[in-house]
């Protein structure tokens, strides 16, 4: 009967492993959920939606919020949400400046509400925020990829996989690993389960690549069961922590400003030193990320202008020392053929 179990497994485990496959890549790259909207910018043209908390407007194709105005830069302002819902419009060394209903914007941004008009290098333009009614009414009508292959089927697919996983186990295993063999695979269903749930209520739809580490985590734990069954439980502990840390770590990130402090550190490491004016720099990156990284940007191309005019100014020595060299020579000659020809 055992040796019945483990021939029909060894069959049907590989199916479902291909179905869960499919189901997680089918979803995260078949299906393109529509974008969400944040709000509007009402132009002369048309109306532009907002769909990100940090647009970058101004007259490039590839801007957030495009303005195909001359007079516009092709990078001109940043307009950000703040997890309060709170909109704020900076100025980023555009030439033609930004203004909120006739006041200038000024380094710490403007707030900017429903209904301000923004005026861009001369160009202007109505700002509209939309109200959580709106926002729930265009969430009911966007199309969401997750409706057509729901997370949770996949995931039922994958916990009848570790069930045939468990009882091929089960039936080959020494008895006195069975219980541990066995515990350790019931935690993980159960695991998996509550993190599926515990996605749903903060509103996340998409559990694509939970399911994925969860589906090489039960293979991970069929390899410990086939080798080492008596660590099977400190196997248990690793994935929980690792679990406990995701989720800490996802909570943490859920604050805007927190994602805002980290990424700048994360892009370029500071100095050994530490350098002068870090503190300044760390205001302005909280404050206003955009001029932070346009700084950072003039920064090193700074460094490079530097580098080059010093090369260039070595060559430029170099090549004044040869002239006056090759003149120093001709000039000698010449006043030693002048000597000789009035000597004769």
């Amino acid at each position: 009967m055992a040796d019945m179990i483990v021939t029909v497994a060894s069959y049907i485990l590989p199916l479902f492993a291909i179905i869960v496959l499919i189901r997680c890549m089918r979803s995260m790259l078949g299906n393109k959920s529509q974008t969400e909207i944040w709000g509007y910018i009402h132009k002369d043209d048309g109306v532009a939606l907002i769909n990100h908390w940090e647009n970058l407007i101004g007259r490039s194709k590839s801007a957030d919020i495009c303005l195909p105005y001359a007079s516009v830069s092709r990078v001109h302002a940043v307009l950000i949400r703040s997890p309060k819902g709170v909109w704020r419009i900076f100025d980023i060394f555009s030439k033609g400046g930004v203004w909120v209903n006739g006041e200038k914007v000024q380094g710490v941004g403007t707030v900017v509400r429903d209904g301000d008009v923004l005026n861009l290098a001369g160009n202007s333009v109505r700002f509209r925020d939309i109200s959580e009614k709106q926002r729930d009414a265009i969430e009911a009508r966007r199309t969401q990829s997750w409706k057509r292959v729901h997370p949770a089927v996949t995931l039922f697919f994958l916990t009848v996989f570790q069930a045939i996983l468990l009882l091929e186990h089960l039936c080959t295993a020494e008895s006195e690993y069975t219980a541990g063999i066995l515990l350790g695979f019931v935690l993980l269903v159960l695991l998996e389960w509550f993190c599926y749930f515990a996605m749903r209520s903060i509103r996340r739809t998409g559990f694509e690549v939970e399911t994925l580490a969860f589906f090489l985590s039960s293979i991970g734990l069929s390899v410990i069961a086939s080798s080492v069954p008596d660590e099977m439980f400190r196997q248990m502990i690793i994935v929980f922590a690792g679990v406990v840390a995701f989720f800490a770590l996802g909570w943490w990130l859920r604050d805007l400003s927190h994602v805002k402090a980290l990424r700048w550190p994360a892009a370029k490491p500071s100095d050994a030193d530490g350098g002068k004016g870090d503190e300044e720099q760390d205001a302005l990156a909280a404050e206003h990320p955009v001029e932070r990284r346009r700084a950072d940007i003039d920064e090193r191309d700074l460094d490079q202008v530097r580098r080059l005019q010093g090369e260039c100014a070595r060559w430029t020595a170099r090549a004044s020392r040869s002239r006056r060299s090759r003149f120093s020579s001709a000039r000698s000659g010449w006043r030693s053929a002048r000597r000789a020809g009035t000597s004769g």
